[in-house]
């Protein structure tokens, strides 16, 4: 079938909330979520609806909160990194 579908939400602002697309209803590619303040919140790649590979997490300040990846069966895999507010790892697990 391959419907894709753009999915572009926005916060009562007016802002960009999210952003991604979906083929056949679930979440493909690379989807983009953004703060009430318009800064980035999250980024990932999904593939038939799973997370895959790389995903971000940032704090309303602009700074990294979390960092890891997914595995093809979108389980958490890889190095898994906390950040405090300022920027500086607090812990980092291997799965």
């Amino acid at each position: 079938m391959n419907k894709l579908k753009k999915i572009n939400e926005f916060h009562s602002n007016g802002l960009i909330k999210t952003k991604g697309i979906t083929k056949d209803g679930k979440r493909f590619g690379k989807w983009f979520t953004w703060h009430l303040n318009g800064q980035k919140s999250k980024e990932i790649n999904y593939y038939d609806g799973n997370p895959l590979g790389e995903w971000k997490m940032w704090r309303e300040n602009g700074k990294l909160h979390r960092t890891g990846a997914f595995d093809s069966n979108g389980e958490k895999a890889g190095v898994w990194t906390w950040y405090q507010p300022n920027g500086e790892i607090i812990k980092r697990n291997s799965l």
